[in-house]
Order: C-alpha cells, then sequence, then structure tokens
C-alpha cells in the first residue's frame, strides 16, 4: 500500500493521493501528525495517526521534533494498523510524479524484491549533517533521502526492533538519527536487500529535480512530457515563498558565543561523551 505523510489533507493533496491509488492500484492511507488535534480527512479516506501516545506505547523515544525527523515511526504504525500489508510505499506530501505517463512510475519498479527502495544511498561521508548521530562500532554509518522510499515489513520489523533497543540508551537518545540515517544504517548496515529508485528500471528522478533546494511551484513548474519522474519539493503559495525564504535566509551564523558553546560540548562535552560510547558500540546494541 502507500503511505502519504502529511500534516493536512487538502483538496489538492486528496487529488494527488487517489492518483497513486489508480496509477499503481494500490490502497492509500495518510499518516497525519496528529499530535495537537485531530485532522479531518475526505469522506472513505484512511488514516494512520500520529501522536506520542501512540509512539510511546511502541516502546519508541520521542524528542520533541519526533514527528519531522522520525518519518519512519509512521511505518511502524502503519504495521499495526495494516498487519497483513508486505511492503509499504511511504511518499511525502511535497512529492509529485510528472511526465506524459505518471502511471508508469510504479509499473517501472514492481518488479524490485528489495527490502529498502530509495534514493541517494550508500555510505555517509563525515561531514553529512546525520552522520554523528548514526556513529557505531560494526556497521559504519549510511544514508538515504526519504521523501519517497519503499520498505518490507519484514525490513520495517527490524528497524521498530532497533529503534527500541536505542531508545534504552543515553547516548543513542542524545543524538537520535533522523529517519535517512537510522533506516540506511540499519538495513543497508545490516545486508538487507536494497536498490536506487534510479537502478531498477530506469531513471525516474534527477537530483535536480528531487532534492532539499529544489522548489518547483506545483501550478507552473511541473512538465507534461517525457518519461515518470519525481519532484521534490513541490509547493503552492503561501508554503512555496515560505520555503524560499527559509532557503534564502539559512546560511545565517550563529554568534560567537553560539559557536564557541557548541565546539565546546563537540569536543569536551556531552555531545563529545555519546559520540564517543555511540563509536565504541555495535549498532544494535
Amino acid at each position: 500500500m502507500i503511505l502519504i505523510r502529511t500534516q493536512q489533507v487538502d483538496k489538492r493533496l486528496h487529488t494527488f493521493s487517489q492518483d497513486l491509488a489508480e496509477w499503481s492500484g494500490m490502497p492509500v492511507a495518510f499518516v497525519i501528525d496528529e499530535r495537537n488535534a485531530a485532522v479531518d480527512i475526505p469522506a472513505g479516506a484512511s488514516k494512520v495517526s500520529l501522536t506520542e501516545t501512540a509512539c510511546r506505547a511502541l516502546g519508541l523515544y520521542c524528542p520533541k521534533d519526533f514527528a519531522w525527523r522520525c518519518g519512519d515511526y509512521g511505518l511502524y504504525l502503519a504495521r499495526v494498523a495494516f498487519p497483513d500489508c508486505a511492503r509499504f510505499w511511504l511518499i511525502e506530501s511535497d512529492v509529485r510524479i510528472a511526465g506524459e505517463r505518471p502511471e508508469e512510475f510504479f509499473a517501472i519498479l514492481a518488479g524490485s524484491g528489495a527490502d529498502l527502495l530509495s534514493s541517494f544511498m550508500g555510505p555517509a561521508s563525515e561531514d553529512w549533517f546525520w552522520y554523528r548521530a548514526a556513529a557505531n562500532r560494526d556497521l559504519g554509518v549510511h544514508k538515504c533521502f526519504f521523501p519517497v522510499c519503499r520498505l518490507t515489513a519484514a525490513a520495517i520489523d527490524r528497524m521498530l526492533a532497533v529503534r527500541q533497543r536505542h531508545g534504552r540508551s543515553w547516548a543513542r537518545r542524545h543524538f537520535w538519527p533522523n529517519d535517512e540515517a537510522f533506516v540506511a544504517t540499519t538495513l543497508i548496515g545490516e545486508g538487507w536487500s536494497y536498490a536506487d529508485l534510479n537502478a531498477v528500471g530506469g531513471t525516474v528522478y534527477d537530483p535536480a529535480e528531487f532534492h532539499f533546494e529544489s522548489v518547483f511551484d506545483g501550478d507552473s513548474d511541473l512538465p507534461a512530457d517525457g518519461p515518470p519522474r519525481l519532484f521534490h519539493p513541490v509547493l503552492f503559495s503561501p508554503a512555496l515563498e515560505a520555503k524560499r525564504a527559509r532557503l534564502a535566509s539559512r546560511d545565517g551564523r550563529k554568534g560567537r558565543l553560539g559557536r564557541l558553546v557548541e565546539k565546546l560540548d563537540r569536543r569536551l562535552g556531552l555531545s563529545a561523551l555519546a559520540y564517543r560510547i555511540n563509536r565504541s558500540r555495535p549498532w544494535a546494541s
């Protein structure tokens, strides 16, 4: 089935969900951040409610930003809600599939039996933002890109078991890796089968069109010709302007004191201690 990760369901997203169901022949459900309040969905639609209570009931550690940081949490909740489903697509709400025949996207990838399908996968370099959060002794640090991925139920169950184990470690909780670091390090590192979305049946994403910084206007930028391919993020006003403003301002540097405190913490403080502990322990310990 297909899961759409979102905070709300507006008319555009509902239409996209109907398109996905038609193109793929799969049922679709929304994974909705309902930490603050229940979110209405269109009649006949399905949802998985993402709340701190539900996640803690599965033994998951929940930092303040877990709904953003840990997209994999929705997969664990979906496993409970849909126990007979063998494979789950997880697609973020600001993804779109464009081209002359977007429905071919799922046909291109249907032949892969990999436990993990994602993009930009492989070993992470030490300058990657989440590298320190996933440090370990035995598996190395791996990365992927999470807006579009597909995982088997067995892989999701394994990920949950490792997340639960990490939640009992102070050093792991101190950093708490995001979905992209955690999922890739666990599955690639442990030898589960995986494949890049572009390596199955043809190119379905271009880094210039499918990247954190490649912002598209959903009202005008998506092509109606060519092969099916992914676009992300695709936004509509006023969210479009807000995203562009955040990207333009993100280069602002911390003040001198803030930089000094962070540097000391990384070298001598709790972060330094947690990093040393995590590097000395196996990933799944």
